[in-house]
């Protein structure tokens, strides 16, 4: 049992009692909001190439005292037999790679050819950590229509469903973002040099 007023790790750092934690002000996000605001963060949208099917590539950039990060996005045009809200998804609406610095047109065609395989494909030191994700099967189209006709999603039925429904799951993140040499990488600047495995099958 500790002496100095703290709970012991036994008591707090139980899988039950984690699940209901709420943020804290030495949470990561809150933490990194703060560094944020310290630094003078910009952003911008160097590129946006998406067109009226919500298909092709953009770009969001962070700009820090140091470095820049860019989001590399690609929309694509996924068939709805092939949608799935799943964690064993093998194919999404939009997937994702946070690039270490300004990516070149050379690394955004070397990335489209990559990142949408996800883990099948392969990737450089450069790419920090990938995502993807779904619209929800259940609810895109719903909600879609109902915006379309000028009424919140929820009008219909005459009840707002909880909070929880009505945002994040319209778009589902299947499975967390990652990085790791799974995706093919062995290294990254942060960890020393850099080996890739080479392209993929």
């Amino acid at each position: 049992m500790m002496t100095d007023g703290r709970r012991s790790p036994d008591v707090v750092m139980r899988l039950e009692r984690m699940g209901s934690f709420h943020q804290c002000r030495l949470s990561f996000m809150r933490t990194l909001l703060r560094r944020m605001k310290r630094e003078a963060w910009t952003f911008d949208r160097p590129r946006f190439d998406i067109d009226e099917h919500g298909v092709g590539t953009a770009l969001y950039r962070a700009r820090t005292p140091e470095r820049s990060y860019c989001l590399v996005a690609f929309a694509h045009d996924l068939p709805d037999e092939q949608r799935s809200d799943r964690v064993i998804a093998t194919a999404w609406d939009t997937t994702f790679a946070l690039f270490d610095g300004d990516p070149t047109d050379a690394d955004i065609e070397r990335l489209r050819a990559n990142v949408p395989l996800q883990e099948a494909g392969r990737v450089s030191g450069r790419e920090l950590t990938l995502s993807r994700a779904n619209r929800s099967v259940r609810l895109w189209e719903t909600v879609v229509a109902a915006l379309a006709d000028g009424r919140p999603p929820w009008s219909a039925s005459g009840n707002r469903p909880p909070r929880r429904r009505c945002g994040p799951a319209v778009v589902r993140r299947p499975g967390l973002p990652h990085g790791s040499p799974r995706d093919g990488r062995t290294g990254s600047p942060w960890t020393g040099s850099v080996r890739d495995r080479g392209p993929g099958p």
